[in-house]
C-alpha cells in the first residue's frame, strides 16, 4: 500500500486521519509543520502528502511549492480554507487535489486513491488493480455485467416478422 504523510498542526485531526487511513491499509506518518515534513520525507520517500494549508510558520502553499520542486509525490490539500481563491491557488502551486474541512473520511480516501491512481505510471504492475469492468465501493467489490452481444442482420433481410 502507499506511504502517506499527513501534515496538520492540529494533532487531533492528523491522528484521526492517520488512524482511519491505517485501518484502510495505508502506511502513515504524521508531521505538524514544514520542518517535520522535511525530516520525514528526507528519511523515506512518500507517495502522497495530505497537506493542511493554514499552519503557523510555513504555510501549505510554500510547502506544496517546495514538494513540487524537490520531490515526486502526490499532494492533496486538506484545509479549512474553502474559498475559490484558496482552491485555485492550491492547485496552481502544485496540489493534485483539494478537499475542504469539514470532510468525510470516505471522500478523503476516495480522493487519495484517485491521486495515487493518476500518478501511477502506465503499465506499472499493480496488485491492487481491479479487473476491467469492476469497481470497489468501500468493502464491496462490484463487477458490472458484460453487454449482451449484438446480432448482425444480413443484408437484404428485414427485421419485421411479415417480411416487409
Amino acid at each position: 500500500m502507499a506511504d502517506i504523510i499527513v501534515v496538520d498542526d492540529e494533532t487531533d485531526v492528523a491522528f484521526m486521519i492517520a488512524d482511519y487511513l491505517q485501518a484502510k491499509g495505508y502506511r502513515i506518518r504524521t508531521a505538524s509543520g514544514g520542518a517535520e515534513l522535511r525530516e520525514a520525507i528526507a528519511a523515506a520517500k512518500a507517495d502522497l502528502v495530505v497537506l493542511d494549508l493554514n499552519m503557523p510558520g510555513e504555510n501549505g502553499f510554500s510547502l506544496a511549492r517546495w514538494l513540487r520542486e524537490h520531490h515526486d509525490t502526490g499532494i492533496l490539500m486538506l484545509t479549512g480554507a474553502d474559498s475559490v481563491f484558496d482552491k485555485v491557488a492550491g492547485l496552481e502551486v502544485g496540489a493534485d487535489d483539494y478537499l475542504a474541512k469539514p470532510f468525510s473520511p470516505v471522500e478523503l480516501e476516495a480522493r487519495i486513491a484517485a491521486v495515487l491512481r493518476r500518478r501511477r505510471p502506465k503499465g506499472s504492475d499493480n496488485a491492487d488493480a481491479l479487473p476491467r469492468r469492476a469497481f470497489r465501493l468501500r468493502n464491496l467489490y462490484v463487477r458490472r455485467p458484460r453487454e449482451k452481444p449484438h446480432r448482425r442482420r444480413r443484408r437484404g433481410h428485414s427485421a419485421d416478422a411479415d417480411g416487409a
